[in-house]
């Protein structure tokens, strides 16, 4: 999980006599470590209606064009590493909590990017793992429990998700991947998809 950190800040005091000053070495910031920026650094106020929570990552992504898909999660399944992700929910009623719009944000940073063949069997996920590395995912949804009300608005969830890969052969690829639905909140009929998988090299 992203931890909030709190980086210190490390004076140090010279003793001098008359003008005989002596040079102070520079403060090694490589030593301290980096503060984290997200919605779990910001207070939230007091406010019933802001929950924050950590929770583990699971989105896959597939590409048209190929047999490829990328399997993007806090856990290692595959190798990497274990990290959850940070989720902030905004109820409209707190009070009821069910019957209530709730907006989602999941923030997972690092996650991990398993790309598998899914036409050769392998020990990844029962599939091939044909590259893999580390990235950054952010998951949004307008109405998290739109099922379970009446309601008068479309929902819309879905995630963008991007980082480096390496293949077995050692080559890095840049991976981006996209899954966004809208729907009316009633009717899967009306449910629309827009699916993105692009794995570029990098040259290197």
């Amino acid at each position: 999980m992203r931890r909030t950190l709190t980086l210190l800040v490390a004076g140090a005091l010279v003793a001098a006599t008359g003008c005989d000053r002596q040079p102070v070495a520079p403060v090694q910031e490589a030593d301290a470590p980096a503060p984290v920026f997200n919605f779990n650094n910001n207070p939230d106020g007091g406010s019933l209606h802001i929950y924050r929570s950590e929770n583990y990552a699971f989105f896959v992504v597939y590409d048209d064009a190929t047999p490829l898909a990328a399997v993007l999660s806090s856990t290692p399944d595959c190798g990497g590493v274990l990290e959850p992700a940070d989720v902030q929910r905004v109820v409209e009623n707190p009070y009821d909590f069910y019957s209530s719009q709730i907006h989602e944000l999941l923030v997972a940073d690092p996650i991990n990017i398993f790309i598998v063949d899914l036409s050769a069997p392998g020990a990844c996920f029962g599939q091939e793992l044909v590259a893999s590395g580390t990235g950054k995912l952010v998951s949004t949804d307008n109405d998290l429990l739109t099922v379970l009300r009446d309601n008068p608005n479309h929902n819309a969830f879905g995630f963008r998700s991007s980082g480096k890969v390496v293949d077995m052969d050692g080559r890095t690829w840049h991976f981006n991947g996209l899954n966004r639905f809208v729907w009316d909140g009633d009717d899967f009929a009306t449910l629309k998809a827009t699916e993105q998988f692009n794995l570029k090299p990098t040259g290197n």
